[in-house]
């Protein structure tokens, strides 16, 4: 048993880390630090109520929703620190909701890789055989 934090989708948390969406000017809005704020102490709480081995996030990174830009300045290294982050709370796994494969998200997707020490779960625009060659690349550890 476990719970998965929803971040995709223009969901709350969503809405915190997109600067087109998040106007705040207090210490959850403006930079880049100050957008992954709200993700990060959501995760924390939870993953200390239940267990970081029972915790993890779906995120849905160049996703736009209502409004929300898909792809922003500095998104790419977001999502880099935001893995970073998460693998500080050892979070049990990211799961990325992709979109159409483009170079944004091949390297993001590289960058989650590198800086998140959990299982990495990919999903959107796969089939089988694009979902068999992410695992053996080592692109993921499981693709839904």
């Amino acid at each position: 048993d476990g719970v998965e934090i929803h971040g995709a989708n223009g969901y709350l948390i969503d809405q915190f880390l997109n600067p087109s969406s998040n106007l705040r000017t207090d210490g959850y809005g403006g930079s880049a630090q100050g957008r992954i704020r709200f993700a990060i102490e959501v995760a924390d709480a939870i993953s200390k109520k239940i267990g970081n081995h029972r915790t993890g996030i779906r995120l849905s990174p160049f996703g736009a929703f209502n409004g929300m830009d898909g792809e922003y300045p500095g998104s790419k290294e977001l999502f880099a620190d935001l893995a970073t982050e998460f693998s500080n709370l050892k979070l049990a796994y990211m799961h990325l909701m992709l979109g159409p494969p483009s170079a944004s998200i091949d390297q993001v997707k590289s960058s989650v890789r590198k800086n998140f020490s959990g299982a990495l779960i990919l999903c959107g625009d796969y089939n089988v055989d694009k979902a068999e060659k992410a695992l053996v690349n080592g692109e993921c550890d499981l693709v839904a």
